[in-house]
């Protein structure tokens, strides 16, 4: 299996970036919420 020169690397940016932007958001989410609910990671429903 060959992958043109072109796509590869920009495929594997774009996994790379896609995680950098899921681990930022996941950070924001759960420190919002741990401040926001006296320490536990999800409120209750």
């Amino acid at each position: 299996m060959k992958l043109r020169p072109v796509r590869g690397p920009v495929r594997e940016g774009f996994r790379v970036w896609a995680q950098h932007i899921l681990r930022k958001v996941c950070q924001t989410v759960c420190s919002s919420t741990t401040s926001s609910y006296d320490s536990k990671p999800f409120p209750s429903l």
